[in-house]
Formats: C-alpha cells, sequence, structure tokens
C-alpha cells in the first residue's frame, strides 16, 4: 500500500475497537517507505463450510455500526475467533466507507458462502447474467434474511402496537359527561361531540357518555339554524353504534314529566312550558341532571371548543378537587389564559352565576336546594336553571367556583359564527392550545383575531403527510425524528380529514418536538398538492428551508439523516435524495438519475427520501402538476419531483446510509392502470429549464 491509501483506511480502521469486524491496526513506514500494517494475534480457525446466521448477522452489525464495508468477500480472508466471532484479516483497499450498495452486495456475498454453503466464486457467476435484485432473490431465504437483518440495524421502524387510551384503573367513574343538543345543531352535533370526547377523554376516562337531546324543533331564542330532529337521531344512533357515546336521552314530551320535574326543582306544579319566557331551553336540562347516576356531572354544550396545551394534564381531578368545600357547588371550566399557570378556583359567597355552557357540577349538593324560586310570567318560568341557582347560591352563601390550570380550557363560538367556513380551523388551533392573544380572558371566539398556524422558519423542515393512519405508525414516525442527532429542523404534520380519535394523540406523541411543530387536522379532504402548496409557500417562511417529504406511516432510519440533510444545505444543495428501503422490496436499489429523468420514466427521482428548497419548489409550473385541469391526486411524487429535478442546480443523493423506510400495501391492478395513466401525462409535459432546440441539460 502508499501514503495515499494508508490514509484513506486509517479513519475506517481506527474506528474499530477490540470487538469490531475488523483487527484493531498500528501503521508503521518502514525506512524505504514501505507501509506496513499490525495488529495483535488472536487464537483463531479458518472458516468452516457453514456458519451460524447469528455469527453472520453479528459481523454484518458490526461492519454497519463502524461505518465500513470489507468488499472482498471469501472464506481466506476471514478467520472465526475463539469466542464464535467472524473477523476480516484481509487488512487493504477491499476494506471501503460504508453504502446501502455496497452493504447489500456484501450480505450477500457472506450469506451464499457461509449460510448456503456455496464457493466463494458461486454468486459472481450468476450476477454476470442478472440484474442485482434478480440474482440476489434467487439465493434460497436471502430477502427475508437481508430485511431482517436491515430492521434489526433499526429497531424504531418495527412499530409496536400500543394503546393510547387510558386503562380502567385511571377512570373517573363519578363523573358523567353530559353533552347537551338541540335540534338547530344538526349540521355540526356529529363533528362536535367527536372533539369534545376526544378532547376529555385524557388522561382519564370520565364515566357514562351521554348526549341529552332536547327535542324542541323551535323557534329558537338567538336560532342560527332550522331544527332537524331526524338528523340530530341518526348522528346520535351512529355515535352510539361506533362507541363514541354510552347512552342518548330524549327529553320527554310527557306533560306529567314537566311537571314532576319542575315540582322538585321549582315547588311549582302546574307550569307546563318547556321553555322559559324568553325561549330559552329548561325543562330538558333538569329532566338531563334527574337522569344521571352520579354525584357529578360535567356537563356542556355541543358547541364548545376545547383547548389542551398539555393532553396529560389531569383536569378533571383538579376540578374534583375544588369541588370538595361543602359550599361548592359546581366548578367552571377555565377560559384561555393570557399567563400560563394555575389560577386558584374561587368566588366569594353566593358567587358566582353557575357555568351552564361547560362546568362540572355536585348534584347531590345542588339537588339539597330545591325547591328553588323562579318566578312565572304568563305561564312560563322566567328564570333558566342556572339563574334560579344563582339566587339560591345567594341566599345560602354557597358558590360556583371560577379558575384553574391554563393548560385546559374551553372557547364558546357565537351563534353568527358556527356557519363560519373557519371554523374547522379555529376548532383545530383551539384544540392544539393555539389561540391569539385577543383571545386570552374571553369565553366567547373572537373571529377576527390573528387565527393562524405557526409558521416555520428553521433551515430544514421535515413535512408529514398522510390520512387514517394507525397510532403504532404515527409514533415510529415521529420517534424517527425524535432520534435525530441534530435537531436543528422544524416539522409540519397534515392529516388530510382523519376523524377525531385517530389524530387527537398528536400533539402527546410529539412531546418536546409539538414547540417546533405546525399540525394542520382537515376536517375534509384538500388533496395532496394543495396541502403540499400551503405547506411549502404559506407555512414555511424562507425560500432557502429545505423542505423534505416524510409520509405518517413511513419513518427516516438512520439518526444521521438530518445532519447529512442540514450539511447538504450548508454545501448549496437545492434538490436532495437520500437511500430508500422498502421491507417489500427489501434487495431492490433505488438511486435517482438526474439525467434527463422525464425520458426515463422518471428515473427514480420520485423516491424517497426526497426534499428540494422553498425556492426551487416555487419554480415548478402550477400546470406541472395538473392534469385535465385537476389537481393531481395519484402519483404526485412524480409530479412534483421530475419538474423539480429538471430545475434544479445542484441535486445531492445521500447514499452513505439507509435513510427512510417506506412501507405500504400493494396496489390493486386497477389503481397501477390508473396511475400509469396520469403518468404518461405527467410525461408528455415539455422539460423544463431546457432551451429550444436543446434536449440535454445544461
Amino acid at each position: 500500500m502508499d501514503a495515499e491509501a494508508v490514509e484513506r483506511l486509517k479513519p475506517l480502521c481506527n474506528s474499530v475497537g477490540e470487538d469490531g469486524p475488523t483487527p484493531v491496526v498500528e501503521w508503521t513506514v518502514e525506512a524505504g517507505g514501505e507501509v506496513r500494517c499490525h495488529y495483535p494475534w488472536a487464537v483463531s480457525s479458518a472458516f468452516p463450510a457453514t456458519l451460524p446466521e447469528r455469527t453472520v448477522i453479528h459481523f454484518l452489525r458490526q461492519l454497519h455500526r463502524h461505518g465500513l464495508v470489507t468488499s472482498n468477500i471469501k472464506r481466506s480472508n476471514f478467520r472465526v475467533l475463539e469466542d464464535g466471532r467472524l473477523i476480516y484479516i484481509d487488512v487493504g483497499k477491499d476494506i471501503v466507507p460504508f453504502t446501502p450498495s455496497r452493504f447489500l452486495d456484501a450480505a450477500a456475498r457472506l450469506y451464499s458462502i457461509a449460510i448456503l454453503g456455496n464457493s466463494d466464486q458461486e454468486l459472481a457467476r450468476r450476477t454476470s447474467t442478472l440484474r442485482q435484485h434478480e440474482a440476489l432473490d434467487q439465493l434460497a431465504g436471502f430477502p427475508r434474511f437481508y430485511r431482517s437483518l436491515v430492521e434489526s440495524l433499526f429497531p424504531h421502524v418495527s412499530p409496536m402496537q400500543a394503546n393510547v387510551e387510558p386503562s380502567e384503573a385511571d377512570r373517573a367513574c363519578n363523573v358523567t359527561l353530559l353533552i347537551k343538543v338541540c335540534p338547530q345543531d344538526a349540521a355540526l352535533m356529529e363533528d362536535q361531540v367527536r372533539h369534545i370526547i376526544t378532547q376529555l377523554s385524557y388522561p382519564k376516562k370520565l364515566g357514562a357518555i351521554v348526549l341529552a337531546i332536547d327535542r324542541y324543533e323551535g323557534p329558537y331564542l338567538r336560532q342560527f339554524a332550522t331544527g332537524d330532529l331526524g338528523r340530530v337521531s341518526a348522528a346520535a344512533a351512529e355515535l352510539r353504534s361506533v362507541g363514541m357515546v354510552d347512552e342518548v336521552w330524549f327529553s320527554p314530551t310527557d306533560p306529567a314529566e314537566v311537571h314532576s320535574t319542575y315540582a322538585r326543582w321549582f315547588g311549582n306544579h302546574w307550569v307546563r312550558e318547556t321553555h322559559t319566557k324568553s325561549g330559552a331551553p329548561l325543562f330538558s336540562q333538569l329532566w338531563a341532571f334527574d337522569q344521571v347516576r352520579t354525584r357529578y356531572v360535567l356537563q356542556c354544550d355541543v358547541d364548545v371548543l376545547i383547548g389542551r396545551k398539555d393532553p396529560c394534564h389531569d383536569f378533571i381531578t383538579d376540578m374534583l378537587v375544588a369541588a370538595q368545600p361543602e359550599d361548592v357547588l359546581g366548578v367552571g371550566f377555565n377560559i384561555p389564559q393570557l399567563i400560563d399557570g394555575f389560577k386558584p378556583y374561587q368566588a366569594e359567597p353566593g358567587s358566582f352565576v353557575p357555568e351552564i355552557r361547560f362546568g362540572l357540577f355536585d348534584l347531590e349538593r345542588l339537588k339539597a336546594l330545591q325547591p328553588m324560586a323562579n318566578p312565572v310570567r304568563e305561564g312560563r318560568f322566567e328564570w333558566m336553571w342556572h339563574r334560579a341557582v344563582q339566587h339560591r347560591q345567594q341566599q345560602t352563601g354557597m358558590r360556583c367556583v371560577r379558575g384553574g390550570d391554563s393548560r385546559s380550557f374551553y372557547v364558546h363560538p357565537r351563534n353568527e359564527d358556527k356557519a363560519n367556513g373557519s371554523l374547522p380551523i379555529w376548532r383545530d388551533l383551539i384544540a392544539q392550545g393555539i389561540v391569539p392573544h385577543e383571545q386570552g380572558e374571553k369565553w366567547d371566539l373572537v373571529p377576527t383575531a390573528k387565527w393562524s398556524y405557526p409558521a416555520r422558519t428553521e433551515p430544514l423542515v421535515f413535512l408529514m403527510k398522510g390520512r387514517d393512519t394507525g397510532y403504532a405508525q404515527l409514533k415510529r414516525s415521529i420517534d424517527s425524528l425524535r432520534i435525530q442527532e441534530d435537531q436543528r429542523f422544524g416539522i409540519i404534520i397534515i392529516d388530510d380529514a382523519s376523524d377525531f380519535e385517530a389524530t387527537w394523540f398528536i400533539p402527546d406523541l410529539l412531546g418536546p418536538l409539538q414547540e417546533r411543530t405546525t399540525l394542520i387536522r382537515r376536517r375534509s379532504r384538500n388533496g395532496y398538492i394543495r396541502n403540499f402548496i400551503e405547506a411549502v409557500e404559506v407555512i414555511c417562511q424562507s425560500d432557502d428551508t429545505l423542505v423534505v417529504t416524510l409520509d405518517l406511516d413511513d419513518a427516516l432510519m438512520s439518526s444521521k439523516v438530518s445532519a447529512r440533510l442540514l450539511s447538504a444545505i450548508e454545501d448549496g444543495a437545492d434538490l436532495v435524495h437520500g437511500v430508500m428501503f422498502r421491507p417489500d422490496k427489501p434487495l431492490h436499489l433505488y438511486e435517482p438519475d438526474y439525467d434527463n429523468s422525464r425520458e426515463k420514466g422518471g428515473g427514480n427521482v420520485w423516491t424517497h427520501l426526497r426534499g428540494f428548497r422553498k425556492s426551487l419548489f416555487q419554480r415548478i409550473p402550477k400546470d406541472h402538476l395538473r392534469t385535465d385541469g385537476h389537481w393531481v391526486d395519484d402519483v404526485t411524487d412524480y409530479a412534483i419531483m421530475i419538474p423539480a429535478t429538471e430545475l434544479a442546480q445542484k441535486p445531492v443523493f445521500i447514499n452513505d446510509d439507509f435513510c427512510y423506510y417506506h412501507e405500504r400495501a400493494p396496489y390493486s391492478t386497477e389503481r397501477k392502470h390508473e396511475q400509469q395513466g396520469i403518468l404518461r401525462k405527467l410525461l408528455a409535459y415539455p422539460p423544463l429549464n431546457f432551451p429550444s432546440g436543446q434536449t440535454d441539460k445544461p
């Protein structure tokens, strides 16, 4: 070896320790300039006919650990140590830096001789006439072996099934959640019920979850929609059938029920109107209270928007503790606070008015105040139930307290705002605990406040998209970001219209990453391209930001991926790819071809890991992202990456480690046929950045 070869080898050989795949080497230069390497003597034996699989796996794992590959795989280059480990003794030019393609070749050759007992030349003979993955696929058992080997290098890519729901031991069995609904809530009811229940079911489950439906179909006080009892009933039946709610209660219409309820609460036997003089509901709420079988009821209107800055905050325990003093009737649910922290629950004797929109009540103490005064005018009661309780409090000194931890709160949209197209956005932001300053200390929604998803300013942003992704896959994807050694990146997560119960836990999964994450949860499908455009052009603020796609059901592999991407940014890269591993095709290597990719069916530029600078994406004509006048909704990776590759000035392929774990179910024949049709149209677009008459990229 010459000095140049030594300088190349030293970093590789010096990285190993006593248990490495190659010996620990010392280098010397003789007087005549001859280079020698020395390593300690160790008792060993020759390579046998075959080796145990665990021995082969251990050796290959050590190659990856130390970032090298021993490329000249033959029996004479190995020894077996006394402890059974395999060691490569041919210290020379065939020890090379690790790349997945070299690793695949070395693994196949070692598997061939050590597991199958083939000759040293067997694999070389086969590869002379076949493509690599075809030849390797003929090695009996090798695809399974290699997939298992690679996955063992990155244990986090194997999703662990987990139950996100609290255990029964964590149930607040003495509290019933009572959600009040009326027929004019029909349009919003199902989404709102799912929102409320998912927001309130962690870290403790409540006892029974009940929908209390007032049958009255109008006219309503401050009416905002036509009452539709049939639609409300159908939605309630669906919610119960899927287990979202335990019971559905419809307020009765029997006059005897009305009379007996009013007799208990107000000592009045003759009023029969279910609503107050002003038209506000009265009977349905009191009747529902009488049906509750627990001492405490957490009752709310179906339209409340619930915010949780910390999903682990045990709000129900806080409220139950606040309800313990003997003079407390109820505890109001907190509202957005301007200052983070805990505000002690308090109220002067006789105060505050019970929180009718969202609060916890001690029904035992509340009913002990019966009967309460309630003036009657023109055959109707004058006060709603909470006003009657307020007057009784003033007589007895009982209290309804307010305060609490700023991590959990609610906002109430006014009737005129419920049909606003921004309501799903407000609900999503509030659910994450994101509220503008103008909303602080206010019960009612402030629609004119500066509601917006957080912008991203980091040099590297991972754009994560998906729909109906399972908990285990979501956790795997987020965990793969958490383990990155260089954390100088931001995250955008866009879920395109999954159910509330499939996404409410994402902030909890993010943990500390939440501070660097923009989470967007759609209530209706927006489509891949439109989501992409919003993420890149609206959420990302810097033209130099590198946006890297990470699907919610996939994962990063190496913990050094973000560091390599940031290094590529510093080197001026405007488009980046990284090595992808597909467990369904473990022997396939996907290397992007940046030279006229449109003429090569895409040239693997669609492959994951992929990313580009915002400025590059903005140069792509939007027409290249459409077919037949519509945004492309399939093979979108081709639609974006082919023109991006044509426009890129400095594309980079990160091929020194496994970057991206891409797992997906097989596509149907019908979908493949549709994709081919879309792809033909995309490939037919004229190449970008090619001067007239020029066929080769400058």
